[in-house]
């Protein structure tokens, strides 16, 4: 018996070194930041808008975004804790489900324990590179192919897999909001004999793109917004503003919609798809506004259908089992149920929760020991070899009992004191 303990007792040690030495090799995980380059000039949005994108769905502290939006030309994202070897960056959101080439993966060096990425889209859910690297060049941006613009309500991913491991370490995404053009309304103050005119202006990239820029504007009644009096379709920064005819006194919902169909550049279908805005707009008469100057004609409503914010979310979605918890902001599954118990998947705190396993395993034998050899004390009856073999035995498993209550200081001693890895503070 005591044979036996020693042996799994060494095995324990050789468990726990294995795990020491993998960890100093490689590291499982990788944090990452995410910056983002707007146009320089920047294209003219509605006041409510702008509060809207920068307000309600901005964030603060540890975790946050910047803004990515239809203008945004390039967006940089830099992994952090890796070592200085090559990595597979794959350059689609379907990586977050499997490792695979896809035909967009390209292998980098991190330098200095960072690897940086500066990417750019390529369509409506793949990223390129703009390094000349393997000469993939700059995106392309007024008159380019279609493609190197990044689309609004779409989210864009970057895993990382270090070269020859299975596993995803690192992986980033961010959500792209639609650009929201600026739009006004005269006249202030409409009255049942004034067309009321709508002014589109400011175009998304690539702006010389009319099929980028064509939206279709619609008029209902407040009380029945599905009914629409009217459609018209306009392309910016090209035609005119739109004339909606007078009307009655009541209470209107002007709509400024997505025309359908972005890559049709004719006008033959004005279906409606994203709503950017409702402009709620009271017609009145002219004794009316000359009595209440103050009270405002117009309530502009950015986003009336909670569509951004449905999208902000889709990356987010509640993992399957065994993930538990959620997924945390880098995308990944920081915990797992297993038939022992909760496992997390953090480096760290995968051999935490190892340890813990182990130890609580090794605690449990070595005290089923010491009750063992207590038990062949008092069965021995005075016999010296069976009083020696029981003494060896509860003597063996005392001493292991405290090496396993102190290993966690041995673990300290080497992983931090000695070979000092990352992830093994105190």
């Amino acid at each position: 018996m005591r044979r036996i303990f020693s042996k799994t007792f060494v095995f324990f040690f050789i468990f726990l070194l294995f795990f020491i030495f993998y960890q100093s090799q490689s590291r499982a995980s990788a944090s990452y930041a995410i910056t983002a380059d707007p146009e320089s000039n920047l294209q003219p949005t509605t006041d409510e808008a702008r509060d809207y994108i920068r307000g309600d769905v901005q964030c603060t502290g540890a975790g946050c975004q910047p803004i990515v939006t239809e203008n945004t030309k390039t967006v940089h994202i830099t992994f952090t804790g890796l070592r200085n070897k090559e990595y597979i960056v794959c350059l689609t959101p379907i990586c977050f489900l499997t490792k695979g080439n896809y035909g967009i993966s390209k292998k980098r060096t991190a330098r200095d324990n960072t690897l940086k990425l500066d990417v750019c889209a390529d369509g409506e859910d793949q990223l390129k590179l703009l390094d000349t690297e393997d000469g993939s060049g700059q995106c392309n941006d007024e008159n380019g192919d279609g493609g190197d613009y990044f689309w609004g309500r779409h989210v864009y991913a970057v895993a990382l897999f270090a070269s020859g491991e299975p596993n995803r370490i690192g992986a980033a995404t961010f959500y792209v909001y639609q650009y929201y053009p600026k739009v006004t309304v005269s006249p202030e103050k409409p009255t049942p004999d004034d067309p009321i005119i709508v002014t589109i202006t400011g175009t998304k990239r690539p702006h010389g793109r009319g099929n980028r820029n064509n939206y279709a504007v619609e008029i209902a009644r407040q009380d029945d917004p599905g009914s629409i009096y009217s459609q018209a379709c306009i392309t910016v920064p090209n035609d005119p503003p739109v004339i909606l005819d007078e009307r009655e006194e009541g209470d209107y919902i002007i709509k400024i919609n997505e025309q359908a169909n972005e890559g049709n550049d004719g006008k033959d279908d004005c279906s409606a798809e994203f709503t950017y805005y409702w402009i709620k707009i009271k017609v009145r008469s002219e004794d009316f506004w000359r009595f209440n100057p103050n009270q405002s004609a117009t309530e502009i409503i950015p986003d009336p259908n909670g569509t951004e914010m449905a999208g902000l979310t889709k990356p987010k979605k509640a993992p399957p089992p065994p993930c538990t918890g959620g997924l945390d902001d880098s995308g990944n599954c920081p915990k797992v149920k297993t038939a022992l118990g909760t496992i997390e998947t953090d480096p760290a705190g995968f051999i935490k929760s190892i340890f813990s396993l182990i130890l609580g395993l090794s605690g449990g034998i070595a005290l089923l020991l010491i009750i063992y050899s207590g038990y062949q004390l008092m069965a021995s009856r005075g016999e010296p070899e069976a009083l020696k073999t029981a003494r060896d035995q509860l003597i063996a498993a005392i001493i292991g009992l405290i090496f396993i209550i102190f290993s966690l200081v041995i673990l300290q001693i080497i992983g931090v004191d000695v070979l000092r890895i990352p992830g093994f503070g105190e």
